[in-house]
């Protein structure tokens, strides 16, 4: 697979810039590869609502169309909406399975729960999933005291899964003035705690940390307000990944994360005015996927701010721009044809941003008479 998969970018060099991550690194190597494969992606949902999503919806649709050797298999929490595919509900623990090992009610039709709950002696005592949680919590905060809070709020912050870089987990902690690299590393690896915390490539440059469930970020949340976690994060990522660059960004995990992730740290810390900054400075080399980007945040910052603020009138301008980067001339000069009044009105006629829409309405003019 590795050799044919290094025989795609060479083969497709005229139009490699325009291909998305998908089809790059999953339909394309596959069309090449002729035996049969099966494609097993677990917690697809997981990307629903980042600029993942959608084009991830699309390659798999595409992959299913004209991959005739490749099937796949998904996991999801929802039915994933995918033509031509069969869903096969998961039961719900069953009680009775529950009791070989422990109490059913505790674990609560979760089978990572269950895992959790069955390999912790703590269970013995605990007669909820909160009790658990907090029996587990008990023993590291005995041990560690305060840091393990800032630990916990950040992972919270960041979600479920391995996706936080440890160096950004690090930074961020430094904010708290109290927590040290060794401190840390001692809090990941505790006997209770190294049961509810995934992580990925230890001790290499991919090194990522997250929370193994969503019930215990839930845990975590209800006592703990995540709102200066988010910002610590977005501060840390600011920080770390200054000199962002458009082509190789993902090869880089503290920059993917960035350019992931930084924009809704930004809001939940409740700071809707950063998040267009960072929308700016953090490009991808194919225009689709910015423009899937700054649609996802248009409706929530119009609402947040208004129709009129600036930062509003910027992400209409950033629609129309990839718009047409994206191919689509006509479609990005009807966007910027009703941006412009707007723009006249609220920042005036020799406002750079006026003077760049107007610019972008006459190349799109032009472009469109060539055709």
């Amino acid at each position: 697979m590795q050799e044919t998969a290094s025989l795609w970018p060479s083969a497709n060099q005229g139009r490699w810039e325009t291909l998305d991550v998908w089809q790059r690194e999953l339909i394309g190597p596959l069309e090449v590869l002729r035996q049969p494969v099966r494609l097993l992606i677990d917690g697809f949902d997981q990307l629903d609502g980042t600029v993942h999503g959608a084009p991830l919806r699309r390659a798999l649709t595409e992959l299913m169309e004209t991959v005739v050797h490749a099937s796949l298999v998904l996991t999801s929490r929802s039915d994933p909406g995918l033509p031509g595919t069969t869903v096969m509900a998961m039961p719900p623990l069953d009680e009775q399975v529950a009791r070989r090992y422990l109490r059913g009610e505790l674990a609560d039709g979760r089978w990572l729960v269950l895992e959790l709950a069955s390999g912790q002696a703590a269970a013995d005592s605990a007669t909820s999933l909160d009790g658990l949680y907090d029996e587990l919590m008990a023993g590291a905060r005995a041990r560690w005291g305060a840091p393990v809070e800032d630990v916990l709020a950040l992972l919270a912050a960041a979600g479920t899964g391995p996706i936080l870089p440890i160096d950004v987990l690090e930074a961020a902690l430094a904010k708290s003035g109290h927590t040290t690299r060794a401190t840390l590393f001692a809090i990941l690896g505790d006997e209770d705690l190294y049961r509810v915390i995934d992580r990925a490539g230890p001790g290499t440059p991919t090194d990522r940390v997250g929370l193994f469930h969503q019930t215990l970020a839930d845990y975590i949340a209800a006592r703990s307000p995540l709102l200066h976690g988010h910002r610590a994060i977005a501060e840390a990522l600011d920080e770390l990944a200054d000199d962002h660059d458009p082509k190789d960004f993902r090869h880089q995990p503290i920059y993917a994360y960035a350019f992931d992730a930084q924009p809704s740290h930004w809001w939940e810390g409740e700071h809707p005015d950063r998040v267009v900054a960072t929308l700016r400075r953090r490009t991808d080399v194919i225009p689709g996927v910015n423009l899937e980007r700054w649609g996802q945040w248009s409706a929530r910052l119009q609402d947040a701010l208004g129709p009129d603020h600036p930062d509003t009138l910027t992400t209409r301008g950033n629609i129309a721009h990839w718009t047409g980067q994206s191919g689509d001339a006509p479609g990005a000069l009807e966007l910027s044809k009703e941006l412009l009044p707007d723009h006249e009105r609220v920042l005036g006629p020799d406002h750079p941003d006026t003077l760049t829409t107007e610019a972008w309405i006459e190349e799109l003019r032009t472009r469109l008479e060539k055709t």
